[in-house]
């Protein structure tokens, strides 16, 4: 395995689910607006099942954020 695919992967994974979900802590601040939450969603989305840590913090903090179900 190269270095890209063992650390460097990871690396981007995490730093784009730290700002995602800043991002979507910023939601309960300004709930109206809508730009806000569409860069989460889409960030979120992007995110959806790539690593198991962001499928942890999906499900035990931000999905809440979003009044998601299920």
């Amino acid at each position: 395995m190269t270095f890209q695919q063992r650390i460097e992967a990871d690396c981007q994974v995490y730093s784009l689910m730290s700002i995602a979900q800043s991002a979507a802590e910023l939601t309960t601040l300004y709930p109206n607006d809508m730009e806000l939450a569409s860069a989460v969603t889409r960030a979120w989305n992007e995110l959806h099942n790539a690593h198991i840590l962001a499928n942890a913090v999906w499900n035990i903090r931000t999905k809440g954020l979003f009044g998601v179900v299920g």
